[in-house]
């Protein structure tokens, strides 16, 4: 679920000011300057693991003894054993640069797969443009808008918990043409819903459920349908081509 949808309803309830909102919700990022200073990247798994592929032993060395110093622990012989890994890292390094390298051109360039690719991008565009259009707009349906757009962001519970379920039922198409049927019945609904009547803010619900949950099966079929050595990239190139929509979704109250 996504719960800054939920914390945000209970800050404007006491400072108001979007201003200071926005202020109060940049502590993620204080928190991470601060855990950078403190921590620091040699400390993490990745940072060891690019200095050993880097042939840094002696740096990974001192980073790795000041972690075991802090937790009270100690390694015997970890020169030799950082040694041996570092040797298996680069001599995978060289194995993987003689494979075939894969990009997102690779999404385009088979008629299937290229009609899978168009398929998925329009599916994440919809999906990104009904979900944030919604999201910004629970205000304009009616009732008190700090209470609808805690519904909102609540709604997206049942969405998290139930698609699993229903997938385990239901095919990734039928389930996916059933939300966004969903979604679609609802969002025309509230068109013809009196403008002052609490049915508009339960049809906008409605429809963000909907939506969460189709995004929520989209993502997966994504996955499966994309091939191993390309599959990452096909999300990611997807998960940019959705901006679209966000990005859309502020100015559709404009036409």
């Amino acid at each position: 679920m996504n719960t800054k949808l939920v914390e945000v309803k209970h800050i404007a309830d006491i400072v108001g000011e979007w201003g200071i909102i926005s202020c109060a919700f940049s502590y993620n990022i204080c928190q991470y300057l601060i855990s950078r200073f403190l921590v620091g990247l040699g400390h993490s798994g990745l940072g060891r693991a690019l200095e050993l592929a880097n042939g840094q032993v002696d740096r990974a060395e001192v980073t790795i003894r000041k972690a075991l110093q802090m937790n009270g622990k100690s390694i015997d012989n970890l020169r030799e054993q950082m040694r041996q890994l570092a040797n298996n890292l680069q001599t995978t390094q060289k194995a993987t640069k003689n494979e075939k390298s894969h990009s997102a051109l690779d999404l385009l360039k088979t008629p299937n797969m290229r009609k899978y690719t168009l398929i998925i991008w329009y599916g994440w565009i919809v999906n990104a443009l009904i979900y944030y259009g919604i999201s910004f707009n629970m205000g304009d349906f009616g009732g008190n808008f700090y209470i609808t757009f805690l519904l909102s962001g609540l709604m997206e519970l049942p969405a998290q918990l139930l698609t699993p379920l229903f997938l385990r039922y239901i095919g990734r198409r039928k389930l996916y043409a059933i939300f966004m049927i969903i979604t679609g019945a609802s969002c025309v609904a509230v068109i013809a819903a009196d403008q002052s009547s609490w049915l508009r803010v339960l049809l906008a619900l409605i429809g963000k459920y909907g939506i969460t949950s189709a995004w929520n099966v989209l993502s997966i079929h994504g996955s499966e349908i994309y091939p191993t050595v390309v599959r990452n990239t096909g999300l990611g190139v997807s998960s940019v081509v959705a901006r679209v929509g966000s990005i859309s979704a502020p100015f559709m109250t404009n036409l």
